[in-house]
């Protein structure tokens, strides 16, 4: 359904877009206390629900959506985690996304700082999910800095495909990174792909980060990285993205409590 970007911003601003939140598996310790947001639902007036993600690429495209709906996923993101935190009785983190144009902002480590402590969470509680790094100006690579400081966590997602490639590691303070969702599909059966998620786990290894794999949606795959010790594993497996009520079930049974 096609909506005007004047009534789009208009949604945006009523907070008409839903959270939901997608578990990320840690290998290991098989605990869930990691998940990442997605704006899943779009809720129009009229009571239509519309799929949130076929919007997303129009708000990219304006420069004003982008910095409304960045603050206000930021915002709602932190405000859904302290309602978890509180109901599961556990210390969560919860990944997010935004575009490189909310990162080069000269006020955008204070927006994240506020937004923390405006939640009572620490900056350990936010991990950042971050793609196109070659838009990433001086201004934003400062900030990131910034905040990996503060102890936030920083991955480079979609690793392997496009931009996001061994260079990007170079550019930024990664803590680790965030597979593309294709390398999971041939796992464990194309053999060159499985010698190139030894690597990777190689590299990881060496460069003190951490890997998450995405896109799993079968034992055998689950068990693969697993047994290769990649940190983390996220996809329909392990559990959809999900309504908050439904997210808070998950936790309260997967995570770590102390």
């Amino acid at each position: 359904m096609w909506l005007a970007d004047s009534t789009l911003m208009s949604l945006v601003g009523q907070g008409a877009f839903e959270l939901y939140g997608q578990p990320k598996w840690t290998f290991g310790k098989n605990t869930c206390n990691t998940y990442e947001v997605f704006a899943e639902v779009l809720h129009l007036p009229e009571g239509q629900d519309l799929r949130g993600y076929d919007y997303i690429g129009q708000i990219a495209a304006n420069k004003n959506m982008v910095r409304m709906f960045s603050d206000w996923f930021l915002e709602e993101s932190l405000a859904m985690m302290r309602r978890l935190i509180d109901k599961a009785g556990c210390d969560l983190i919860t990944a997010v996304n935004t575009w490189p144009y909310s990162i080069n902002q000269s006020d955008f480590v204070n927006k994240v700082e506020q937004a923390l402590k405006r939640h009572n969470l620490e900056p350990r509680n936010l991990e950042y999910e971050i793609s196109g790094v070659d838009q990433i100006d001086a201004t934003g690579l400062e900030n990131l800095r910034a905040l990996k400081e503060q102890g936030v966590t920083l991955l480079l997602d979609n690793f392997g495909i496009g931009d996001n490639n061994l260079f990007a590691l170079t550019k930024l303070p990664f803590d680790g990174i965030k597979l593309a969702r294709c390398f999971a599909e041939g796992v464990p059966q194309d053999e060159k792909l499985v010698r190139i998620l030894v690597s990777v786990a190689h590299l990881a290894d060496t460069l003190g980060i951490t890997v998450c794999a995405k896109g799993i949606e079968n034992g055998d795959q689950f068990e693969y990285f697993s047994d290769l010790g990649y940190f983390k594993g996220q996809g329909y497996m392990i559990g959809a993205p999900m309504p908050e009520d439904k997210l808070c079930e998950f936790i309260t049974q997967f995570a770590k409590k102390d």
